[in-house]
């Protein structure tokens, strides 16, 4: 069952089909979820309070509905603003004005959650999508119509099968071919060609959220044609979903592009009190499959990863790491010094830092003392301590060397003093420099 709402289409022998007058819109009839609330002509001349949303001329009033599609997206708006009268059903008919379409909310039915009505969405409303569709479930038909258009795919929050056949759908590599040798084809054999063309993969796709889904069964994940299929991405999360990469051969693994751009990696399993909550399968070896090109990377987060090790991350190639979080992973458990020594390869980079949860004591020391050896030049803003075990001497480098900190945790930090333990931000942070500086 799909937890992401789509539209319902009118009956037809309880609504009238309008067309739109303006040449180059579509005349198409808008899907509606209508409660039984079918529009009645008479209310035009009865409703007092909307007549001047009735005189209003309808290039105005797209104008309007354009406006504020752009700012919060084409649903609900359009599907309530159709509800209002027939010019307003009129107006929100046109193909134009679906061009920012999130689906991932809960304020339509769910016995209209399927994926007929989200390929008829697709078909008949995204033709002018020109950029971020966020979809709540999305199959091949879909994906073969959006292609190049397709540049954030949302899928996360979602009860759901059939991901691998998502991910394979992404990956399919396109087919090049002239524009004159296209030409000719497309004359000869329209239809042949053209469902040809739209065997296509999503080249253009920038960020996949796969979070949080709830899966029946692990997912494996061809992640070589993905890096094939998808060369701009940039943002990949796979927050506790089921997931596993497939085992493919090494020699496959050395030809793959890799993801160049891709700038954040959210592989996170927050299973730090709950170890029934599904998680994405990760190792060192899957970190090094995903980040072996990523030199852009900026966001890591590894949190509640037992298989995700401090040599796993020294060797991943970005330089400029900017948001790391290792909360609960292997490195927190274990007492290795690779802590400090990915501590010096970002030091001189990182914004923010979750070490929380980190019951090590020399190692984290270690690591603290690391990320404050940058000195003044530290671009250090955030640093989450909470419930570890940090000393005080480690704590004092950080405040005292980092500049920039103005937000500190140190909750139920258990080898700090009990007026210590607390959160810090603004000011605080001046304060509590102060107090450490005198000390």
């Amino acid at each position: 069952m799909l937890k992401n709402p789509c539209l319902r289409e009118q009956n037809t022998d309880k609504s009238e089909t309008h067309h739109s007058e303006d040449e180059g819109h579509s005349s198409e009839r808008l899907p509606m979820h209508s409660n039984d609330e079918s529009i009645n002509a008479k209310d035009e001349t009865t409703d007092a309070q909307s007549d001047w949303g009735r005189r209003l001329p309808e290039n105005v009033l797209m104008h309007i509905f354009s406006l504020v599609c752009s700012e919060t997206g084409c649903i609900p708006f359009l599907v309530r603003a159709s509800k209002v009268c027939h010019l307003w059903n009129r107006v929100a008919s046109i193909n134009s004005l679906w061009h920012n379409v999130d689906l991932s909310g809960n304020r339509l039915k769910k016995a209209y959650k399927n994926d007929t009505r989200i390929r008829r969405l697709f078909l008949n409303k995204l033709t002018h999508s020109d950029g971020k569709v966020v979809p709540a479930q999305s199959y091949t038909s879909v994906l073969q119509i959006m292609t190049h258009r397709l540049t954030h795919l949302v899928l996360s929050n979602n009860t759901m099968c059939g991901l691998s056949q998502i991910i394979i759908a992404l990956s399919k590599c396109s087919q090049v071919i002239s524009p004159s040798i296209a030409d000719i084809l497309t004359r000869a054999h329209p239809a042949i060609f053209k469902s040809k063309l739209h065997q296509t993969s999503c080249p253009n796709l920038e960020l996949l959220d796969i979070s949080f889904l709830q899966m029946h069964s692990t997912a494996l994940i061809n992640l070589e044609k993905f890096q094939s299929g998808c060369q701009k991405l940039k943002v990949l999360r796979v927050t506790n979903s089921n997931i596993a990469l497939s085992p493919v051969p090494l020699n496959i693994q050395v030809l793959s592009p890799g993801f160049p751009d891709l700038e954040e990696l959210n592989i996170a399993a927050f299973t730090l009190f709950d170890e029934s909550c599904s998680k994405p399968i990760v190792d060192d070896n899957s970190i090094e499959r995903i980040l072996k090109t990523s030199t852009k990377l900026k966001l890591l987060d590894v949190r509640g990863q037992n298989s995700v090790s401090d040599a796993g991350l020294v060797r991943i190639p970005a330089w400029n790491v900017e948001r790391l979080f290792l909360a609960g992973c292997c490195i927190s458990r274990k007492n290795v010094s690779g802590l400090e020594l990915i501590m010096q390869k970002w030091n001189h980079s990182l914004v923010e830092v979750d070490l929380s949860w980190v019951h090590i004591n020399e190692s984290l020391d270690s690591g603290l003392t690391a990320l404050a050896e940058c000195g003044e030049k530290s671009q250090l803003q955030i640093l989450n301590l909470c419930g570890s075990s940090a000393s005080l001497h480690a704590v004092k480098a950080v405040v005292l060397k980092c500049p920039l900190l103005n937000s500190l945790n140190l909750s139920s930090c258990r080898a700090l003093s009990r007026g210590m333990k607390r959160r810090y931000t603004g000011g605080e942070i001046s304060e509590l420099r102060s107090k450490l500086k005198n000390s």
